[in-house]
């Protein structure tokens, strides 16, 4: 991969990081630091020592390697168990090794060789030490080496944990160099079958064409170890340098990659949309369940309620509202408290069930801290829509027409009667005489009216009149006692459904964030997949 290359793909991978749902805000400042120290590498990359390191396992020689390269001995070296407790460098005097790794780990041996001033030399403690703190030093401090030579001997070579720990480490397998020391314990053919059957173990770990060099670190007149000594301090050019931290960065990027998809279990995000969507659904029975009586919840007499609000604005005569009082009185159903408290318990019920599984949805991945509670919502929302002001824009009114209708037909139905019984009392055959009204006609219709009250017909004429307007105030009464039953269970209807969305609307929007980021986060997998 080329240089230019390897430069998007970082680029894409820290605009990837940085946009995403899923990782914190953490991970996202590591990958970002992450992105910039291997832009920094790879502009670097002919400007910098090269840094090989020696990893290997007891007993088999590095620190001996080390010495004989350096022409002192600069490690202690031991046959038998760990004693390599640190890592030595080896570097030109006036170089500075830049390390992010605790200094008191390390020992600096300075040498003033300018044939070998662009290379740094480590010396590791070995991987299989029973000491737990070497392995994990192996691997911190191993992640900023360009090259990595791994020295085995005879009894070693086949040993599993090697292979385990170059999985671990982030070095292209392209820059690995493999020393089989201690060959002077073997014959010519010994050490032909090693090496061989040494090829197949990496070729089985997808290791291909390593160079391998079989040495005695011991024997000065080893022609293999010259040859290996010329291939270590041999100083590349600069085309060389660049595609060892190439191999190395692509090879970074591979783990990161697999490190992210890790992190990121893109196939739990899609179960847990599915998931989400389930809950969603449950929510939608909820809602055809309460539709009907949602307002029960609210108010334990929420029908009565709205007929007496449309009572209110009714304008009545006087006669005809006594009536409607009196009727409104006689007909008014009585409530069963116990229904709402137990449908209460129910619904609580149901939405701590829908809570419980939203809440162990959001253990399946990494969800943003919120914790919605719908039943809490639910609450909440019934709370606040027990107060009147909330419930009244949403009734409706009566029509103007119709109140202005009912309220001229309540006149004349009341004043066409007490018209009649005020002419017949006046005396009809007294209008055909006369010739004018004035104000001594009208007086003495009104003294002819009262003297007929106490007389027998003009009693009888009065309380035909009132049973007469009795009976008109009931019958309109009545009408429109109907008129607004039939009415408030319209509003009563238009209402629940109102009130019933803007429940489904508020208790959705309790869960929608985690919906709406899990559909982010998919999209997330998806741009990632493209990006590797």
């Amino acid at each position: 991969m080329s240089s230019q290359k390897i430069h998007q793909k970082i680029q894409a991978i820290q605009a990837w990081t940085q946009e995403n749902v899923i990782l914190a805000s953490t991970q996202k400042k590591q990958f970002a630091q992450w992105c910039n120290d291997l832009t920094t590498t790879l502009e670097r990359a002919s400007q910098t020592p090269l840094k090989i390191g020696f990893i290997g396992g007891t007993g088999v020689g590095k620190s001996t390697i080390i010495n004989r390269l350096a022409e002192a001995e600069i490690s202690v070296s031991h046959s038998e168990r760990p004693y390599t407790d640190k890592v030595v460098l080896y570097y030109y005097q006036n170089e500075i090794p830049q390390l992010k790794y605790d200094s008191s780990h390390l020992i600096h041996c300075k040498h003033e060789r300018e044939n070998i001033s662009h290379l740094i030399l480590f010396d590791f403690p070995d991987y299989d030490s029973h000491i737990a703190e070497h392995q994990t030093m192996v691997q911190d401090i191993s992640k900023q080496l360009d090259l990595i030579v791994w020295v085995a001997s005879p009894e070693k070579y086949a040993d599993q944990a090697m292979i385990q720990m170059m999985s671990h480490l982030l070095q292209s397998s392209k820059n690995y160099c493999f020393i089989l020391n201690k060959t002077d314990q073997l014959q010519i053919d010994e050490i032909s079958q090693i090496i061989g059957h040494w090829h197949i173990l990496l070729r089985q770990a997808n290791i291909l064409d390593v160079p391998i060099f079989a040495i005695s670190a011991l024997n000065d007149y080893d022609k293999t170890f010259h040859n290996f000594q010329e291939w270590l301090f041999r100083k590349r050019n600069e085309h060389e340098l660049k595609e060892i931290k190439r191999a190395n960065i692509e090879n970074q990027i591979k783990h990161k990659a697999q490190e992210i998809q890790q992190q990121v279990d893109c196939q739990q995000i899609a179960h847990v949309i599915n998931d989400l969507n389930q809950q969603k659904k449950h929510l939608n029975t909820f809602k055809k369940m309460r539709q009907k009586d949602i307002l029960e919840r609210i108010s334990s007499d929420a029908q009565t309620s709205i007929y007496q609000y449309l009572s209110r604005q009714s304008h009545f005569v006087w006669p005809v509202g006594i009536a409607f009082g009196l009727i409104g009185s006689l007909r008014q159903a009585p409530i069963n408290p116990q229904t709402v408290p137990s449908s209460h318990d129910n619904d609580a019920l149901f939405l701590t069930t829908i809570d419980n599984a939203i809440a162990q949805i959001q253990k399946k991945s990494t969800f943003p801290d919120s914790k919605p509670s719908l039943l809490t919502t639910y609450r909440q929302f019934i709370d606040r829509y027990k107060d009147p002001n909330q419930v009244v824009p949403f009734l409706g009114k009566i029509g103007w027409a119709q109140s202005t209708y009912f309220w001229v037909k309540q006149w004349l139905v009341i004043c066409i009667p007490v018209f009649l019984c005020l002419i017949y009392l006046s005396g009809i055959h007294q209008l055909e005489s006369i010739e004018s009204i004035g104000i001594s006609t009208l007086i003495g219709g009104c003294f002819r009216i009262i003297i007929k009250l106490f007389q027998s017909e003009g009693l009888i004429a009065m309380m035909s009149l009132l049973f007469i307007e009795l009976f008109l105030s009931m019958q309109m009464a009545s009408a429109w006692h109907k008129k607004l039953g039939r009415k408030s269970q319209e509003f009563y209807h238009t209402l629940s459904n109102h009130v019933s969305e803007q429940l489904m609307l508020t208790l959705y929007e309790t869960i929608q964030p985690l919906i709406d980021w899990a559909e982010q986060a998919e999209l997330d997998c998806e741009n990632l997949k493209t990006i590797i």
